[in-house]
């Protein structure tokens, strides 16, 4: 019994054992798609991140609280994210959006000139 102590001791003071520290989290962007109808918002929400379910946040805060507006934190660069209309129900309609997110930024689905879905950056 002594000598695994002895044994546990020296190597612990030469190094043998090492402690692996957490992997740090990735730098993601949050993205806001609440899926209010036109004209208020585009009315489109996230259904899947590179053929993913959406990486979804809500807030926190005492234990009974949560938030009613989910956001979706994904990490940086270049994704497809497939959306859907909301106020069409069950058979909204489905498009892709390929686009380059940027850590720390905030984005919105919003409607190009063609009336296409698209993401765009915003601030709080």
């Amino acid at each position: 019994m002594w000598r695994a102590l002895v044994s546990l001791t020296l190597c612990s003071l030469a190094g043998c054992a090492t402690v692996s520290k957490p992997a740090a989290p990735k730098p993601t962007a949050r993205i806001n798609d609440v899926t209010v109808p036109y004209p208020l918002n585009k009315g489109y929400g996230l259904v899947e991140v590179d053929g993913r379910p959406v990486p979804r946040v809500h807030g926190t805060g005492a234990h009974w609280f949560v938030t009613m507006v989910p956001y979706a934190d994904v990490e940086a660069g270049v994704h497809m994210f497939t959306v859907k209309r909301s106020e069409d129900g069950d058979s909204g309609k489905i498009s892709a959006i390929t686009a380059t997110v940027e850590a720390g930024k905030q984005y919105r689905i919003d409607l190009d000139s063609n009336g296409a879905p698209t993401l765009v950056e915003y601030d709080e």
